[in-house]
């Protein structure tokens, strides 16, 4: 089995494979994102199926494989959220709107 990330040969990049079955566009950009602040961070396609996720170190520190299981984490636990917005989002907001509608 191929693992989902990988760190370059020189140490200064880091590679997040993203398959897209499990994970869309917009979990992929969000947690891009969220790592843009300390990582350039780049998105392209990846075979049919996937997309690479490069991640270099805006202070030249080398890649730390811990950083790409977590953005893996990361790009989980987003997919899940989205997917339960997805399904449960409707019934959310009518508890919200029954808990804050006025008292008769």
């Amino acid at each position: 089995m191929e693992m989902p990330f990988a760190v370059s040969e020189d140490g200064r990049l880091g590679f997040v494979y993203a398959d897209k079955v499990f994970f869309n566009r917009e979990c992929v950009l969000t947690v891009a994102d969220i790592y843009a602040e300390t990582y350039y961070v780049s998105v392209v396609p990846h075979q049919e199926d996937k997309v690479r996720i490069t991640l270099c170190d805006k202070h030249g520190a080398r890649m730390q494989e811990s950083t790409l299981r977590s953005f893996m984490n990361d790009l989980v636990d987003c997919q899940v959220r989205l997917d339960l917005q997805k399904e449960f989002g409707d019934l959310r907001k009518r508890i919200v709107e029954y808990a804050f509608s006025p008292v008769s």
